[in-house]
């Protein structure tokens, strides 16, 4: 990726997919060329393997993949080329094609499917994932076969795992996705297809736990199918699990259980198996993104400010084409930065002196670099990032001193959260809501602002970064706690609410003119 002949070559072959109709893509013919098979075969299983070693040719082999496709016919493998194809034009930018062909691949594996004949389950499922224009054609299509008993097309699992992972998660909400994988495990269950089931469970686990599901119900569910995979001894994608899990126990019992050696003893912490494996990208960059929510969620920032929350810097120097994880980590990447920048004086003894100015200037530029992203990701799912466009806005104005536009952003933000079933990034823009009412000397609304945060907190069940808020409420406030605690907390979160209706209407006219501009 980045090789101009390359980049060329993407675009014309863009040029080519759009100018063809949806029926015309729909219904390329199948190749006889067993060769031709074979070498379609080769380039998807290659696809899978550079993802974790070498991320930059990813663009080179879907290329070549979907050329094949396009100019020898369909293979069994095709739909990978139109999935991997279309990774690489959401990686540019061009998200509205890349779910065009995201669909199209999914489309593809279902007349594919046809061909071998259905079962009833991937039929379910092809209904299921279709977007409405498909639900017809997809709906009669079923109805013809049903009644025929042969096994369906033994890649519809991969074909779940790589299309919402790299292309439909833009467009779709994340607890959809996480739904989305789950059938996608049971399909390899039936199919016998072990280990992309699983891959398919763990994805499907970590949507969930992005999507704010309670940690509890996270950590169980880890805990399940890791001991099962350990039993079955496969154990190709257990990193995934391990970061996730020491994750999970951190949240819930406080950030000393990351020194403590393992929680589970079947399940190995962190630690180990950063040093045991550091060479994998994708674990780094998620042990990375992992640090990062702990500082922000526990308020704990190390020295080495700029360059703990430097995620997007990170990826373009792996050249990693985004997944849903590495975008939750750019927009931690901006809560941090706005965080830190608004912290700077109260944390400068971490600085080097004299740097302070320096320092908040970098985070803040950092902020409104992250800010235009997410941005763009709201543009094709507002039910995603609307709260956290929202979130950012507000301590963008917070941190430049524009204190009367900060405050219907915050409570915008958390209204959002709340209507889009993000539990946990509702706890963090309460408390972040609080903290600026405090600043405005409105004691009792952010008292409210704090308790709520703490409930949301509690929810999630991260009981450790609720007992974190408790210690922050009772050290600012003191005696006066208790001549607080007879505030009606429901109450006055509904006024508080209430007051950001009209200013969230006037932000999202705002916000749609800035990406139109």
């Amino acid at each position: 990726m980045g090789d101009s002949t390359l980049m060329t070559d993407i675009d014309d072959m863009n040029k080519v997919l759009h100018d063809r109709s949806d029926d015309s893509l729909l219904n390329i013919q199948d190749t006889k060329d067993k060769k031709l098979v074979a070498l379609h075969q080769l380039y998807s299983d290659l696809i899978q393997v550079i993802y974790f070693i070498k991320p930059d040719l990813l663009g080179s082999v879907s290329l070549r993949a979907i050329e094949l496709t396009m100019t020898k016919g369909m293979t069994p493998t095709s739909p990978f080329s139109f999935v991997y194809f279309g990774e690489t034009l959401a990686a540019m930018g061009k998200v509205e094609e890349a779910c065009r062909l995201g669909e199209c691949s999914l489309y593809h594996d279902c007349i594919l499917q046809h061909r071998f004949l259905y079962t009833r389950l991937n039929l379910i499922m092809f209904v299921i994932l279709t977007p409405p224009i498909k639900y017809n054609t997809a709906g009669r299509l079923a109805l013809k076969v049903i009644e025929k008993n042969a096994s369906s097309s033994k890649y519809k699992p991969m074909v779940i795992l790589v299309a919402h992972q790299t292309s439909l998660f833009y467009s779709e909400p994340l607890q959809s996705t996480a739904e989305a994988h789950h059938i996608g495990y049971k399909a390899g269950q039936q199919l016998g297809d072990f280990l992309t089931s699983r891959w398919n469970l763990q994805l499907s686990i970590t949507m969930n736990y992005l999507a704010g599901q309670n940690l509890r119900a996270v950590q169980a569910t880890i805990k399940d199918d890791y001991v099962k995979m350990m039993k079955d001894e496969k154990s190709d994608f257990l990193f995934g699990y391990i970061l996730l899990h020491t994750q999970v126990i951190a949240l819930q019992q406080g950030l000393h259980t990351l020194h403590a050696g393992r929680v589970e003893k079947l399940i190995p912490s962190e630690a180990e198996l950063l040093a045991k494996d550091n060479s994998n990208l994708i674990v780094q960059i998620m042990s990375k993104i992992n640090k990062l929510e702990r500082s922000i969620l526990f308020q704990q920032f190390s020295s080495n400010l700029l360059d703990e929350t430097n995620i997007s810097g990170t990826i373009a120097e792996m050249k990693l084409q985004l997944r849903p994880v590495l975008c939750m980590g750019i927009f931690l990447e901006g809560l941090a930065c706005f965080m830190l920048s608004h912290m700077c004086l109260v944390i400068k003894a971490t600085i080097a002196r004299g740097a302070v100015s320096e320092t908040k200037t970098k985070l803040i530029e950092r902020g409104r670099s992250v800010l235009t992203r997410i941005r763009s990701l709201a543009e094709h799912s507002s039910w995603n990032w609307e709260n956290k466009v929202l979130l950012l806005e507000a301590m963008e104005m917070h941190t430049m001193g524009n204190l009367d536009a900060a405050g219907p952003l915050y409570f915008s933000s958390i209204r959002s959260a709340r209507e889009h079933k993000f539990i946990h990034e509702e706890a963090v823009a309460s408390e972040l809501a609080g903290e600026y009412l405090y600043e405005r000397g409105n004691h009792s609304d952010a008292y409210a602002l704090f308790m709520h945060s703490i409930k949301c907190f509690k929810e999630w069940g991260a009981d450790a970064v609720a007992k974190r808020v408790e210690t922050s409420v009772q050290s600012k406030f003191g005696a006066n706690v208790s001549h607080l605690q007879a505030i009606d907390v429901s109450d006055t979160m509904k006024r508080i609410l209430s007051l950001d209706q009209q200013p969230q209407q006037q932000q999202q006219k705002r916000s749609s003119l800035d990406l139109c501009s």
